[in-house]
């Protein structure tokens, strides 16, 4: 069984990205998949692209529930600084 765990806008620094958290149920175990995306833009040095994506080893995740992993995912995310 999948559910959505959050999909929003989010900022990165002043960057306007796309953000999803999913997580799954499979005989027991329970995976995550993160994912934040900005468009960027063309040529940019200032503007790059950013597509980064997180999941779950193939044995399942050992967080105790949906917010530890979502705390989790916000500090990896809340890391991302734009170059000055």
């Amino acid at each position: 069984v999948q559910r959505l765990l959050r999909k929003r806008t989010r900022m990165i620094g002043d960057f306007k990205a796309e953000e999803v958290a999913v997580t799954t149920s499979i005989d027991g175990k329970r995976f995550y998949t993160f994912q934040i995306e900005y468009e960027g833009q063309i040529k940019s040095n200032i503007r790059p692209f950013i597509d980064l994506r997180l999941g779950t080893h193939e044995v399942g995740s050992d967080f105790k529930s949906d917010e530890e992993a979502l705390a989790f995912w916000d500090k990896v995310v809340d890391s991302l600084k734009p170059l000055p």
